[in-house]
């Protein structure tokens, strides 16, 4: 485990150490799929829970490159990681996240779970309930099967993870659940 936060330490970027690089932090970015994977690494291994400086401005930046809300599904290996941070972090960034920002009649539309939903394939034959092949490098590598299966993880990222921390009252993380 020291290792692995020697590790991010390495590939972190930015004072708070919010953005990721691959081998070391040359070509961090906020809202990159590095990013959001570096992020996860550090809520996972590392204790940062949403009221830590670093996942705050890391969360600031994945939220700025949010779902694009319609059109042809792209990016899923980023997004799939951004919606795990993003959904750890909760609050209204995950609420306009995954449901989208909220229009003045109140109602929320365009966020992550409405795009992927509204993409899926719904005529007969044999694609029926699968996604398009997306436009980037994980389309050309895992076609039609892996794009679909990102996208059903995607989906149902609040359905398998159990967040570590919750926001209390006065907005710092509180553990909930107990070590034994």
């Amino acid at each position: 485990m020291k290792k692995a936060v020697a590790f991010l330490n390495l590939a972190a970027g930015g004072s708070r150490k919010s953005m990721y690089g691959y081998q070391d932090n040359a070509g961090a970015a906020p809202g990159t799929a590095l990013t959001a994977v570096g992020l996860l690494c550090r809520y996972y291994i590392d204790g940062w829970g949403p009221s830590h400086p670093g996942m705050i401005d890391g969360v600031a930046g994945l939220v700025k490159h949010g779902p694009i809300g319609k059109g042809q599904v792209r990016n899923m290996y980023y997004y799939y990681y951004a919606t795990q941070v993003v959904h750890f972090y909760e609050g209204e960034d995950w609420k306009n996240w995954n449901e989208g920002p909220k229009g003045a009649d109140g109602t929320r539309k365009g966020g992550m779970r409405d795009w992927l939903v509204g993409e899926q394939i719904r005529k007969d034959g044999a694609n029926l309930g699968s996604w398009d092949p997306e436009g980037g490098w994980f389309g050309s590598e895992c076609g039609r099967l892996g794009t679909t299966a990102m996208v059903l993880l995607t989906l149902e990222v609040y359905y398998r993870h159990l967040p570590l921390y919750k926001r209390g009252a006065d907005g710092n993380g509180v553990k909930i659940l107990e070590d034994k």
